[in-house]
Order: structure tokens, then sequence, then C-alpha cells
């Protein structure tokens, strides 16, 4: 399949559900045609699943190292299993490492070894107090350089997002905001 194909199966759901517009899949794909050989991936809400197929979707040496964490594993427009429907549903012969659990829990019990990142993406809980706690326990594994994306940064319907964002991450180059996706660059 050409990489042009390839490109569309995450816009495809961004165009079908709407969490993601088209532009912010093209900055996570930037960021994931960047990302190093082997690269790490941890991916905060598993959503349909476009954010990890926009990853997958220009990098797929990257699934084996693709993971996405969730506490749900199946609701109505999110959930681990319906991130796998979509994987298979487009082609995919695998989807991400899935990690059912709250990204803290996720950070306490299945990351233990303090494996450095690459590349984070966190589109959790979009509450003070969630945001902060999820910066907490995962900026600090990213690498050096590494990247970090928030998404729902500057959508009025959650303003946490942004306005903790803003405040916990002055120590790191802000590099663009796409709609409502921002990227960062671990300092």
């Amino acid at each position: 399949m050409s990489e042009l194909l390839k490109a569309t199966r995450a816009e495809h759901l961004a165009r079908s559900f709407g969490y993601l517009t088209v532009n912010e899949v093209g900055l996570l794909a930037k960021y994931a045609q960047l990302a190093p050989e082997n690269a790490t991936v941890v991916n905060i809400g598993a959503g349909v699943g476009t954010t990890a197929m926009a990853v997958a979707d220009v990098r797929p040496d990257l699934l084996p190292t693709l993971y996405t964490i969730d506490n749900t594993l199946m609701a109505t427009g999110h959930g681990l299993v319906n991130e796998q429907n979509a994987f298979l549903e487009h082609g995919f012969p695998a989807y991400p490492v899935q990690i059912l659990a709250d990204a803290h829990e996720a950070r306490v019990k299945h990351w233990a070894d303090n494996k450095p990142i690459d590349l984070l993406l966190v589109d959790d809980g979009h509450l003070e107090h969630e945001i902060t706690r999820d910066i907490t326990d995962w900026v600090p594994l990213v690498k050096k350089g590494g990247i970090i994306l928030f998404h729902d940064y500057g959508k009025d319907v959650w303003k946490d997002v942004k306005l903790v964002v803003d405040k916990m991450m002055t120590a790191h180059k802000q590099l663009e905001v796409v709609d409502y996706l921002a990227a960062y660059e671990k300092q």
C-alpha cells in the first residue's frame, strides 16, 4: 500500500469520529516520522484509535513499541476494543501494545522500570488534577529532545488542558500548536 493510502486511514477515523482533526493527524504523523528507529511511543487515551493509527500509518515499524493506555476496555466511541477493531478494519496485521489501566496506575504498575519514552501523546483526563498527574507521572520519562503532544489544548470545553500545560511545561520548548494539538520538545 502506498504511503499516501496509508496516511488516509487515520484521516478516515478523524473524519468519521471527529476526535482529532485531519490537521492534528498530520502533526502526529510528522513527529512519528521524526522519531528514531525503535522509538518508544506512549499514547495515553485510546479513543477510537485515531492517535495510535496516525503513528502506525507512517511508522508501522513502531507497532511493537507503541503503547496505548486506557482505563476503558469498551464503551461507545472509545476504549481499547474500539482501537483494536479500527486497526484490524483498516488492514493492520496488529494493533498497539494495550494497557488497561488509568494513566497513573499504568505508570506505577506497568512502567515501573522507567523505560525512556521518545514520543508521548497525552489525551486522557481533561480536568486540572488529571492533567497535572499525567504531566507529573509521564513527562519525566520522556528523553531529552523527545516530543510530548497534548490534545484538546485551547479547546473551550476543556479549558484546564491549556491552563495546566502552560503552567507545567514552561521548562520545555513549545514547538507548535495545530488546531487543538500542542507539541513540546523535552529540554
